[in-house]
C-alpha cells in the first residue's frame, strides 16, 4: 500500500501511539517481542591494524598524518595488540601484533612515501592478517589520496574500518572511504584542520578502546560536534538497490519526521529544524560559520516484514531499515563524519499489523542515530 498523505497521517499515528503503549502499558506475556539495533563494534579485546597510506603523491602532508598514527598509538595503550600495515603499491606489515608500543611508534617514524597509493588493497590485507589472530579486529585507516584507477571499495566481512582522511584530501578520498566505511560498518571522519584531526584520533582511541578514560584525554575534545548549535534535517532519499525494492512509498517522508522529533525531544541542539521547511532552513542558515550542521541520510535497506512469518515463527518477519549518516558542516560543504545505524523489529507470536512493525523499526533506528549524536555532543 501506498503511504498517501492519509496513510502517512494514520501511519504516525501508530507509531505514536505504540510508543505511549511501551511507556504506559505493562508487557504481555508472550514470547518474543524482540527490537533490535545493530550493536557490533570493537570488543576491549580486539586487536587494531593501523593502515596508513604511504603513498608518494602530495608527500607534503605525510608528516602529519603519520604524527597522528603515533598518537592513536599512545591512546590506545600498552595492553592493546597493534599491527601497521603500509598502503602503497604492494601492502607491507611495518609492525606486528607482537611489538611494543614505543617500537610500533618508531617503526610509524622511520617510514617513507613512496609508490602509488593502494588503500583498499592494503586494508583487505590487513583484514586477512588480523583474522588470524581475532575474530574480532578493527582496522583504522589513515587516508590521503584516492587509490588510483579504484573501482568500488568492497568492504571486509564483520571488520568494522575506521577512517580518517588527512585535512587536505579531496572529494575522491571522501566519496571512496565513505563507501568503505560504510560497508564495512565502521565510521569515516573528515578533519578540515589540524586541531580537529587531534580530536579525530582521540575520539576513534575511544570508541576502540570503549574505555571512558583514557588517561589525559579529555571528555570535551572527543566531542566533533560541541561547538555545532543549529541542524538541519534534510530529505532522506532511498538507495536505488534492491535492498529498498519493497518500500510502498512514503517510508522516507516518515523516516524524517520521525528523526527530527526524536532530535528535538533529545535536546540535542538548540534549533532542528526539517529540511523540508524552507523558512526554516533559510533561518538557520544565517548563524556563524562554524555553527550549522547538515545531516544528510539514506536509506540503504528496508525490509517491510511477513506477519504470516511472525505468527508462525515469531522471531522470523520482522521489519528492518538500515540508514547511512552523513554530517556535513554547511558552510564549508566538507563531511565532519558518517556513521551507519539500522533497528528492526518483530512483534512476536501475535504477528502485529505491518504499520505497527514498520513505525518500530523506524523509531528504533531514530533512537539509534540519536544515541550516536549524543555520543558526538
Amino acid at each position: 500500500m501506498r503511504l498517501n498523505h492519509n496513510s502517512l497521517s494514520r501511519f504516525l499515528f501508530v507509531l505514536t501511539a505504540s510508543s505511549l503503549a511501551i511507556a504506559q502499558a505493562p508487557t504481555p506475556a508472550q514470547p518474543a517481542q524482540s527490537p533490535s539495533v545493530s550493536t557490533s563494534g570493537p570488543t576491549q579485546d580486539s586487536p587494531v591494524v593501523i593502515v596508513i597510506d604511504t603513498s608518494e603523491q602530495h608527500s607534503g602532508n605525510f608528516g602529519e598524518i603519520r604524527r597522528a598514527a603515533s598518537k592513536f598509538v599512545q591512546f590506545i595503550g600498552e595492553e592493546r595488540d597493534v599491527a601497521v600495515v603500509a598502503a602503497s603499491e604492494k601492502p607491507a606489515l611495518v609492525a606486528d601484533f607482537d611489538s611494543e608500543s614505543d617500537q610500533v611508534i618508531r617503526k610509524l617514524a622511520d617510514i617513507k612515501p613512496h609508490g602509488a597509493p593502494s588503500m583498499q588493497q592494503a586494508v583487505q590485507f590487513a583484514v586477512q592478517h588480523a583474522s588470524q589472530q581475532s575474530v574480532s579486529p578493527v582496522i583504522v585507516a589513515f587516508v590521503r589520496n584516492p587509490d588510483t584507477g579504484s573501482s568500488t571499495p568492497t568492504a571486509p566481512s564483520n571488520v568494522p574500518v575506521f577512517v580518517i582522511a588527512s585535512p587536505d584530501s579531496n572529494w575522491n578520498v571522501q566519496s571512496e572511504m565513505q563507501q568503505l566505511a560504510v560497508k564495512s560498518g565502521g565510521t569515516a571522519f573528515f578533519p578540515s584542520n589540524g586541531q580537529e584531526l587531534g580530536d579525530v584520533v582521540k575520539e576513534i582511541a575511544y570508541r576502540v578502546t570503549g574505555e571512558s578514560d583514557l588517561n589525559h584525554l579529555s571528555t570535551s575534545n572527543r566531542r566533533p560536534l560541541a561547538d555545532y548549535e543549529r541542524l538541519i534535517v534534510h530529505d532522506i532519499p532511498l538507495a536505488n538497490t534492491a535492498d529498498t525494492s519493497e518500500t510502498a512509498g512514503g517510508e522516507d517522508l516518515l523516516m524524517q519526521q520521525v528523526l527530527v522529533s526524536r532530535i528535538q525531544k533529545a535536546k540535542l541542539f538548540p534549533i532542528v529544524v526539517n529540511g523540508s521547511d524552507t523558512r526554516s532552513v533559510q533561518y538557520a542558515s544565517t548563524a556563524p560559520v562554524g555553527k550549522v550542521l547538515e545531516l544528510r541520510a539514506s536509506i540503504l535497506e528496508f525490509r517491510r516484514g511477513n506477519r504470516l512469518q511472525r505468527q508462525t515463527m515469531g522471531f522470523r518477519g520482522g521489519s528492518k531499515m538500515k540508514l547511512r549518516v552523513i554530517l556535513v558542516d554547511a558552510a564549508t560543504n566538507k563531511p565532519v563524519l558518517m556513521f551507519t545505524k539500522e533497528g528492526s523489529y518483530a512483534s512476536g507470536l501475535w504477528g502485529g499489523t505491518q504499520e505497527a512493525v514498520q513505525s518500530r523499526a523506524i523509531l528504533n533506528v531514530a533512537n539509534a542515530i540519536v544515541d550516536e549524536l549524543k555520543k558526538l555532543r
